[in-house]
């Protein structure tokens, strides 16, 4: 039984569902607010990586059992990495 206020989960803001904490997660996302604060998403690690683009590199060492494989890129010069931006 779960005292009042205590948090038990999250709701995973791609699929819905509860993400009780195990293993790597539940993942936190910050966003950046115009006033200084921040709003703060959890997720499932899975549901991460099948939201993100395979080109976005995501540095969390420990992959979910049921997403797919992240590999990273090949050539590992820093402009040409997948989300670079480039000077003008």
């Amino acid at each position: 039984m779960s005292s009042v206020g205590e948090v038990i989960g999250y709701q995973c803001c791609f699929c819905g569902e509860c993400v009780a904490g195990a293993g790597t997660d539940p993942v936190a996302l910050l966003i950046p607010l115009s006033d200084g604060g921040k709003q703060e998403l959890r997720c499932h690690l899975a549901c991460l990586q099948r939201a993100l683009h395979p080109s976005v590199p995501l540095a969390v060492f420990a992959e979910a059992p049921d997403a797919e494989p992240f590999t990273w890129p090949t050539d590992s010069r820093v402009d040409d990495a997948p989300g670079a931006v480039q000077g003008t």
